[in-house]
């Protein structure tokens, strides 16, 4: 996606938002002879709104996920699931870790144990296990 097309839709939003304030000025405090200027800043949205909509073929390779839509329907910020998403990714990373450390314990205390009972196996075992990595490093 070219960051061109998503700066341009936030561009176009910023400029909706302002126009949609300042038709809630006019409507505010409405006068028959303000109709005209009504009229222009409705036209107006409406082309921004437009503008808009022109800009969805840049944009249809961004994929949001729907979590993110029901967030902000919320009322929250998306930045904030987005820190939540992150910081889940890096507790499970280190759960990971903690596991891996954990296995690569129990195979070294597995190997030490099961060398006493069987030290030829174990022997010949890990030295194909070394062969095995030679191999594949070349």
């Amino acid at each position: 996606m070219a960051t061109g097309g998503m700066e341009r839709l936030q561009e176009s939003l910023e400029d909706i938002i302002e126009k949609l304030r300042v038709i809630g000025v006019i409507a505010g405090d409405y006068q028959l002879e303000n109709a005209a200027v009504f009229k222009d800043k409705i036209r107006e949205l409406v082309e921004s709104m437009q503008k808009v909509s022109d800009l969805k073929g840049e944009l249809e390779d961004v994929r949001i996920p729907l979590e993110v839509i029901e967030h902000v329907d919320k009322g929250k910020n998306p930045e904030l699931f987005t820190q939540q998403c992150l910081q889940e990714t890096l507790e499970k990373c280190s759960a990971m870790k903690r596991k891996q450390e954990a296995y690569k314990d129990f195979r070294e205390q597995l190997i030490q144990e099961l060398s006493k009972a069987f030290p030829d196996v174990i022997q010949k075992y890990t030295s194909d296990q070394g062969q095995g990595s030679k191999n594949m490093a070349s």
